[in-house]
């Protein structure tokens, strides 16, 4: 059992969590948090952890996926009606051309669109936050939180093909949210069960129908929100990931 461990690179929040949960992050085993863009074949540690299934099998035998998960020792934020979709996250490829394609949606909307980099690439009826946000408290003040992976081979110089959700989506589902997500990473919905925990979606107009019909749907939004949190709590804090350091599971 790696009594210590090490993450990379490094995250506050995380790091946070760790400690609230009594363990030190420093030894002989690594959790590697960015997988496949920081992905390295010459890590050495005792004990590899990678937050990505699909960088699995680029590592020596004996590596292990470890998803990342929900601090629920954390502050939760009041819970309000003040945006009617939010998204949170840096404007990669994949996110602008979405975005300003349902541009004309958003701006008839209550929508906010947080994180470094959007100023001016989207219409000015949709509320852009520029600079570093609390995303937590923006996601408790939506009726929907959108959320969209980062292009796959996007500064990803191996090439490595990303399977697995982000860490936003295991915080914004501890959090009740109702959340429509891509369809991009399969193992997404190993953790959480499609249409009942979340929505997902593939094309354009896809996602278009789901948030013109969840932000009208107080109901179908409190139900995947409240089975979301029921699934986390359960399954995906980070007690129950240093819990499976304890007894790793291939």
């Amino acid at each position: 059992m790696p009594e210590r461990l090490r993450i990379s690179p490094a995250d506050e929040g995380v790091s946070r969590a760790l400690r609230a949960q009594g363990w030190k992050e420093d030894g002989d085993a690594l959790w590697v948090l960015d997988d496949p863009y920081a992905f390295s074949p010459d890590r050495k540690a005792g004990r590899i952890f990678t937050n990505d299934r699909g960088t699995l099998s680029h590592y020596p035998p004996g590596a292990i996926y470890l998803p990342l998960a929900f601090d629920d020792l954390a502050p939760v934020p009041e819970v309000s009606d003040t945006w009617d979709v939010c998204f949170v996250g840096t404007p990669f490829p994949r996110r602008v051309i979405l975005l300003q394609a349902l541009q004309d949606l958003l701006a008839g909307m209550r929508t906010v669109v947080a994180g470094p980099g959007w100023a001016g690439k989207l219409d000015p009826q949709i509320r852009v936050l520029e600079g570093r946000q609390d995303a937590r408290a923006l996601w408790c003040a939506s009726r929907v939180v959108l959320q969209v992976h980062r292009d796959n081979f996007f500064e990803n110089p191996r090439r490595i093909p990303p399977d697995s959700p982000s860490g936003r989506i295991f915080e914004a589902a501890g959090l009740g949210c109702c959340q429509v997500v891509d369809r991009f990473r399969s193992a997404t919905f190993e953790h959480y069960e499609e249409g009942k925990e979340l929505v997902s979606f593939e094309s354009t107009e896809e996602l278009r129908g789901l948030l013109t019909d969840l932000v009208k749907d107080s109901v179908r939004r409190k139900a995947i929100g409240e089975a979301a949190r029921k699934r986390t709590l359960a399954e995906h804090t980070y007690r129950h990931r240093l819990l499976s350091l304890v007894s790793p599971r291939l």
